[in-house]
């Protein structure tokens, strides 16, 4: 697994620049999570719960307080 995510972080970090939004991101991170077939297993928090994508990018919307 580890191989996975360091093939995935290796991937957006060729790719990555300040126009992406964060949506763009996950979405290109999901795309290749599936490539790999490891999509199953991305955001999972056990017990077939996911986590949801919230938080890191609330803080730069320059409409938010």
């Amino acid at each position: 697994m580890y191989a996975d995510l360091r093939t995935i972080a290796d991937y957006l970090i060729d790719r990555l620049t300040p126009r992406f939004s964060c949506s763009e991101v996950y979405h290109m991170t999901v795309k290749k999570a599936a490539i790999l077939d490891v999509c199953h297993m991305f955001m999972n928090i056990g017990k077939g719960r996911k986590s949801l994508p919230f938080g890191h990018g609330a803080g730069l919307h320059p409409k938010l307080p």
